[in-house]
């Protein structure tokens, strides 16, 4: 399972869900639900977290 939060630079925060089966894309209209979501607390204009769950790795840029 991978999954992408990333936060463009008109202040839109989209989240992306991509599973085996299912890709699911949702829209947010602040960061912080954005942060939510990532169960972080960033106050940064950009959030990229990527998350491989097979390999217990969490790479973060931010």
């Amino acid at each position: 399972m991978l999954i992408v939060i990333s936060e463009s630079e008109t202040t839109h925060a989209t989240a992306v869900l991509h599973n085996s089966e299912k890709n699911i894309t949702a829209t947010m209209r602040t960061a912080r639900r954005a942060e939510g979501t990532a169960r972080n607390s960033f106050r940064l204009r950009r959030i990229n977290i990527t998350m491989w769950l097979d390999p217990y790795k969490i790479a973060t840029r931010a």
